[in-house]
């Protein structure tokens, strides 16, 4: 059983970006899209001897939102233009992705908070509020357990607080999840995505091809990966978010086949001060699916 956790928490997160771990010959070319500023406008600062990409937008109270493994600034695409105008928004990519570098893995959960603090400190945020979603989530609990000086209010969409109370993928979903790629880039994208997002959404081409093509303009390359997979078999916070006293939103779709509806049930009776909303008929990334609403609803809640 603990095989499957491991196994199921490792995929979970590398789902988050629409494809699992692919396999890399070689070192990856960077794309005209690498240096294209109207895609990537942000910047670098060094944070712990390595670069770390960010963009900031907005004006208003900080918050800063943290990706899962794999996955890029383009994440919160549909968030930010709207959370920007009323927040000063602040998105990053993690060591091993993207702009970021790459340095030799395996990470630790302590590594990427590190690289939190620091950034924070290089751009003088002495306190913000933190969204986080699925390996994002992990980084955004922790920051409110080891730093709740430093936290505003607490988001936090589609994760687990891990340990022994986590309810796994079911083995169906974690064997579709194991097997190997087949096919175009493409095609196993596409497929990948079904298990994050709901029929109506795979039939919507259009968003479904920008989708896949984010993904495949800058790939991350297999190292950084497998560095940041390291993280999420070790992470384990259940014992801890009980001393999270910082208003906290939890956002979970119901019909995630990835991280199972329970999860946030479980997080939500330990965490004192907290909000569960759950996103009926969406999955794992009804955050993205459904933008509009989240947005409205974060909103409200961290304007409280």
């Amino acid at each position: 059983m603990k095989r499957i956790f491991f196994a199921s928490i490792i995929v979970m997160l590398g789902i988050n970006i629409g494809c699992g771990p692919k396999p890399v010959p070689k070192p990856i070319e960077k794309t005209a899209a690498y240096f294209d500023k109207t895609l990537y406008p942000g910047k670098t600062v060094d944070v712990n001897g390595i670069d770390i990409y960010y963009e900031k937008k907005g004006s208003g109270p900080n918050l800063i939102l943290i990706e899962g493994l794999g996955v890029e600034t383009w994440l919160y695409e549909e968030n930010i233009p709207v959370l920007s105008e009323y927040f000063t928004t602040l998105v990053y990519d993690n060591r091993g992705v993207g702009h970021s570098s790459v340095p030799e893995g395996p990470y630790t959960i302590d590594m990427m908070m590190d690289d939190l603090v620091g950034l924070m400190k290089s751009l003088s945020i002495e306190k913000a509020s933190f969204l986080g979603a699925s390996m994002g989530g992990f980084m955004a609990m922790e920051m409110a357990i080891r730093h709740p000086e430093k936290v505003d209010k607490l988001v936090l969409l589609s994760t687990t607080a891990g340990g022994k109370e986590h309810v796994s993928m079911s083995m169906k979903t974690l064997m579709k999840l194991l097997k190997a790629p087949e096919g175009a880039p493409r095609e196993v994208i596409r497929d990948r995505l079904t298990l994050a997002y709901t029929d109506n959404f795979m039939n919507d081409k259009k968003r479904v091809e920008h989708l896949i093509d984010l993904r495949l303009q800058n790939p991350q390359p297999k190292a950084g990966y497998d560095a940041q997979a390291a993280i999420g078999p070790k992470f384990d916070a259940s014992d801890r978010i009980h001393t999270i006293t910082t208003p906290t939103f939890i956002g979970h779709g119901r019909d995630d086949i990835l991280v199972p509806v329970e999860n946030a049930e479980n997080m939500h009776k330990k965490i004192p001060n907290s909000t569960l909303k759950i996103y009926e008929g969406l999955e794992h990334q009804f955050f993205v699916e459904d933008y509009d609403t989240f947005n409205k609803d974060i909103i409200e809640f961290l304007k409280q």
